[in-house]
């Protein structure tokens, strides 16, 4: 690719032959052509006062929209949703109050997923910015938040576990998990990030990675890195 004066912090796939990145040192969003490698259209916010964190910009599927994608300012709970082929944003909503430690987006791009770090849970209609639902469902962190299937599984600095979604929208008494996963790891090293790639799911840390069956959260295989560090994982 075209080189910038900057360093990568987060990449996705818009379409099959375009690619959205950002920075950490750079506050514009870059929309890059795979085929030539150059930067196709830069989108620059001017509410932006620092850079996109990593892992909180999302595409949002283009079926219901066409061709946006959100994103989430650092140090904010402000969101901005861009149309990939306007030179203005679409619109810009704020959620809690609480800082947004992680974010996710159902595949019909209908729902969007809210963690904070207080181990606050919000549910809003992506296209009218309406919070649908609140639930503190930690005391600590939400490092990560997903939508799978009917489920909704959350990482926080003790744990793996799932939600039925129907039973948070309904707002029922019982908070318990269907399943938990407890990742101690003699009190350090915890197993900070979680993704999902062809319905496998992986834990993992600078120098860990357990993939996990996502019917029942058990361990399907352990990898230790040795001597190395995983800074990210695709």
């Amino acid at each position: 690719m075209t080189s910038q004066p900057q360093s990568q912090i987060s990449i996705q796939m818009f379409t099959d032959k375009m690619i959205l990145s950002t920075a950490k040192n750079h506050k514009d969003i870059l929309l890059w052509a795979e085929n030539s490698g150059t930067v196709a259209f830069t989108y620059t916010d001017e509410n932006m006062r620092t850079f996109v964190p990593t892992n909180k910009i999302k595409v949002i599927d283009k079926n219901l929209y066409s061709e946006f994608f959100i994103y989430l300012h650092e140090n904010k709970s402000l969101f901005t949703v861009w149309n990939t082929g306007s030179t203005k944003f679409h619109s810009k909503f704020s959620v809690s109050d609480d800082r947004v430690s992680s974010i996710d987006i159902s595949y019909d791009g209908t729902l969007l997923l809210v963690g904070t770090v207080s181990g606050g849970l919000y549910l809003y209609n992506l296209m009218t910015g309406i919070l649908l639902k609140s639930v503190k469902i930690s005391k600590n962190e939400l490092l990560s938040v997903k939508l799978y299937k009917s489920f909704i599984i959350i990482l926080d600095k003790e744990k793996l576990c799932t939600y039925l979604l129907g039973n948070v929208m309904q707002g029922t008494n019982d908070v318990m998990p269907k399943d938990l996963f407890v990742y101690y790891n003699n009190g350090n090293a915890i197993l900070d990030n979680f993704i999902i790639e062809n319905d496998t799911g992986f834990l993992y840390n600078k120098s860990n990675i357990v993939m996990i069956n996502l019917t029942n959260l058990t361990p399907i295989k352990i990898f230790n890195i040795e001597n190395q560090e995983v800074n990210d994982l695709h």
